[in-house]
């Protein structure tokens, strides 16, 4: 352990899109506070080096709009400044929710491409404050985009963070590359120790004395700190602070120690580069504050389903070529709401305290309409790229045929409904009228219209059906139901007819009984969770800020908890369609809920359990979950799930100290032993607490003695602030799929999760003039996944990402059916050419190695 001889300090302001205003005066405040910060560095060109005040803008999203917003004459002293190393810019785009995939995350960073030409930054450093964690596909991203250093500031309001703080650390990436990691502290301590709001010098002496004794007594072992300023009146959204400067400079020229220095990331970065010994570590940072997405569960669904609608109609405009400039514009601005969507503020700081503020209700307004908005974009974009598949006129009477499109990675059969007018070749197509079938496919979802099928359809295929041959399904021999059963090929699920309890799920391909006979809790019931004795949030959390920015766990894990299920079973019936057997449940006095109607079903087509909840929600403000109880027999289990789309193993999988209460699934999560594995797919909900109900519980490892207890976190109101109000008063509908298999396999769990995902789509075709199938892309090896497609940002050819789920390596083959591969490239984060890869037969070999991303160029042209 070395004595601290200096503190180094980064200024920023804290970037919250929303929270402490609504959000176009935050993005108009951000703009200002660069303007605010070239001034300051201009003023003190000339003061003393070790006390001249730097500037660093923690994230890039507002660095854009400020560049988008700006003269030339301020981006000549922006980058001076740069010049001057003075003035930095963090890699991420904002602080994100664990919601966000590889494919989002990698979008997400190509504004770091035109910052680094137009304003000179480096960008060698990714900073991350406040939220509690990050995906860890976000390693491999980071150091393929040329950032060395990953900065993180943890709140710990309700969170933790792993290991120990202040530390440096190789996070190892499940590519088993590291990332230099700087555990920092909590952001914006430097202002809190040093009492600058109040203290003054004596405030720094007395602060700084008593940190550095700290580090001392926990074995510390670098010669320098590192901390955070932003400023002393309000911590987040803020300006730079000259009042910090001058007590800053007046320290060091009063000779205080230690020495305090402005730092840049870039600054840190050579400081950790010279440490002789920097430790390793590997695991998943889950986050603590993930459980904060469910409190807007409604849009949180309409957002997921939104990102699948947008990767589809991405894909088809990839390899299509359709549509034009205002195109990839309506892409770009769908893309950009759901990052903003994605971003950790849901919501105003006085969201629970005065949830009747217009303030509250604008700065939630505005969030929402992110989500909304993506919806509203995707859904065209989709209408149209399938419209220009189907070859349709403007303007037309009529239809020939209808057209079919499987969205996913997996070939499937499917059964889909549309309008009985359709079978009668009946239809008025106007291109402007396309996304009107938006609505209509909302009905078909209900029941409504004619169910067709089954088709059978590739990966990522298509096919035009021509209206004569479009028939109504008709049932299929092997399914049943009767009195506490329904069956199909597949599986036989029995029931209580009486009570409505489910009593066994038999898998009949593994010789299989799946659910916990003993559990308290039904399958796939529904469970509210509240505070015994009518407690408020300080019941599982203590709220002490003279403890909080310190890194003091404030959880209360034996906090009093009451867990209630649905007392009456309203109606029971059980239906046989061609597609499968169904049993629907209607619930009286469910908790919390109202209304409360679920769905069970076994496909007659596929080894699958398709389940479904609607109800409203009551308008509930005192603190309450709602979940979905699946419990499995299995014993001495394991669980993995996927968050940013990467399997990862839960607990043992996971950087020490990080969440285990809770984690977030990208699109599953699969509990096995040695006697089989259950997938669930969530498409709807991405929170899933896996082993019993574990929320404050701050678990370091997670016990095992029982059989496994997975619960879907489907609704919460218990974060404080920072996210939408005490309660959400709206239609819910949750979707699920369950899919069993001998033993747990990535890239089955991996397929599950995105057949559920990636609905079938379909498509009014007027004319039949062309090719009636095909195929879009291509993706042949084992554990090899496409994470996501876009056309190049230079225009030339189209960037996909590869993933390997695996623990083996594999040489992926990408081809495109319709179209011929001319050249291949491998390719960084930001689209740079860093090697050309072999192409075969119009097939590219794109090697992965196990558990790794992979960036690929494809330039293609007609055959």
């Amino acid at each position: 352990m070395n004595p601290i001889q200096e503190i180094l300090v980064l200024h920023h302001s804290h970037t919250d899109i929303g929270f402490t205003h609504p959000q176009p005066v935050l993005w108009e405040l951000q703009r200002r506070f660069i303007d605010r910060a070239l001034d300051l560095l201009d003023e003190t060109e000339d003061w003393p080096a070790e006390s001249r005040p730097n500037w660093t803008c923690e994230t890039t999203a507002p660095v854009i709009h400020w560049l988008h917003n700006t003269s030339r004459a301020q981006i000549k002293r922006f980058r001076h400044h740069v010049e001057q190393s003075r003035l930095s810019i963090g890699a991420m785009f904002c602080h994100f929710t664990p919601m966000t995939s590889a494919d989002e995350i990698a979008r997400t960073l190509q504004p770091i491409r035109e910052l680094r030409e137009t304003l000179g930054a480096p960008i060698r450093a990714a900073i991350v404050h406040d939220i509690n964690g990050l995906p860890r596909p976000c390693t491999q991203l980071l150091l393929d985009a040329g950032v060395e250093l990953l900065i993180m500031g943890i709140n710990v309001h309700f969170g933790g963070f792993p290991l120990t703080r202040p530390m440096a650390f190789h996070w190892i990436g499940a590519d088993g590359r590291p990332l230099l990691t700087f555990n920092g502290e909590h952001y914006q301590l430097f202002d809190r120790l040093c009492g600058l709001k109040t203290a003054g010098m004596a405030g720094m002496a007395e602060g700084l004395g008593r940190y550095t004794a700290q580090l001392a007594a926990q074995g510390y072992p670098l010669d320098f700190a590192f901390l955070t300023a932003t400023h002393h009146t309000l911590c987040d959204n803020n300006p730079p602070n000259a009042a910090t400067a001058r007590l800053i400079r007046q320290w060091n020229e009063e000779g205080g120690y230690p020495l305090v220095r402005y730092a840049t990331p870039e600054m840190l970065l050579e400081r950790l580069r010279r440490v002789a010994h920097v430790p390793s570590h590997s695991g998943e940072w889950t986050d603590y504050w993930a459980f904060g997405v469910q409190i807007a569960a409604r849009e949180t669904r309409i957002s997921r389903e939104s990102k699948g609608r947008l990767e589809a109609a991405e894909l088809l405009h990839c390899v299509t070529g359709a549509g034009d400039s205002l195109t990839r514009r309506h892409f770009a601005e769908a893309w950009h709401a759901v990052a903003i969507f994605d971003e950790h503020t849901f919501g105003s700081l006085n969201c629970v305290e005065h949830p009747d503020f217009d303030d509250t209700a604008t700065q939630w307004t505005l969030k929402a309409a992110c989500a909304h908005q993506a919806r509203s974009l995707a859904n065209l974009l989709l209408r149209d790229q399938l419209d220009a598949l189907a070859r349709n006129p403007v303007e037309a009477c009529g239809i020939e045929g209808v057209l079919v499109f499987n969205p996913a990675p997996v070939a499937r059969r499917a059964y889909v409904r549309m309008p009985e007018e359709w079978l009668c070749g009946k239809w008025d197509h106007l291109s402007a009228g396309v996304h009107f079938l938006e609505i209509t496919r909302e009905r078909w979802e209900r029941g409504e219209g004619a169910l067709i099928g089954p088709i059978d359809l590739p990966a990522w295929g298509w096919k035009i059906v021509p209206v004569a041959e479009l028939k109504q399904a008709q049932a299929e021999a092997s399914l049943g139901a009767g009195e506490g059963f329904i069956e199909s090929p597949f599986y036989r699920l029995e029931f209580d007819p009486e009570t409505g309890r489910i009593l066994a799920l038999h898998d009949k391909r593994l010789g299989l009984q799946w659910i916990d006979q003993a559990s308290p809790w039904q399958f796939f019931g529904l469970v509210q969770e509240t505070v015994r004795d009518g407690g408020g949030r300080d019941a599982f959390f203590d709220f002490d800020w003279e403890k909080i920015p310190y890194g003091h766990s404030c959880w209360k894990p034996d906090w009093p908890a009451q867990r209630l299920a649905p007392a009456r079973l309203q109606s029971l019936a059980t239906r046989i369609e061609p597609d499968g057997a169904s049993v629907t449940f209607r619930w009286a006095d469910a908790p919390g809920v109202d209304g409360l109607e679920q769905r069970i079903k076994l496909p007659a087509h596929r080894p699958a359990i398709e389940l479904l909840a609607t109800f409203r929600k009551l308008d509930i403000a005192t603190p309450e979950s709602i979940y979905f109880a699946f419990p499995l027999a299995l014993t001495g289990w394991r669980a993995h799930f996927d968050p940013a789309n990467q399997p990862s193993e839960f607990d043992t999988g996971q950087l020490p100290g990080t969440c285990r209460d809770y984690v977030t699934a990208g699109q599953w999560v699969a509990v096995h032993n040695g006697d089989g594995c259950v997938t669930l797919a969530c498409p709807d909900d991405p929170l899933v607490q896996i082993g019993g109900f574990h929320f404050g519980k701050e678990q370091q490892s997670v016990p095992r003695e029982n059989p496994a207890l997975l619960l879907s976190w489907a609704m919460n109101n218990y974060y404080n602030v920072n996210f939408r109000g005490p309660s959400q008063p709206d239609p819910a509908r949750f979707r699920y799929e369950l899919t069993t298999q001998p033993r747990f396999d990535p890239a089955a769990s991996t397929a599950a999760g995105a057949e559920a995902a990636q609905r079938t789509e379909v498509h009014p075709v007027v004319k039949l003039d062309g090719p009636i199938e095909g195929k879009l892309i291509e993706v042949h090896g084992a554990g090899a996944m496409l994470q996501g497609i876009r056309s190049a940002s230079d225009g030339s050819g189209i960037i996909a990402i590869l993933s390997n789920v695996t623990d083996n390596p594999v040489c992926a083959k990408i081809s495109i059916p319709d179209r011929r591969v001319r050249q291949a490239f491998r390719c960084g984060t930001l689209e740079q050419n860093l090697g050309a890869l072999m192409v075969e037969n119009e097939m590219v070999l794109a090697p992965l190695e196990p558990h790794s991303l992979l960036t690929v160029r494809l330039l293609i042209e007609q055959r």
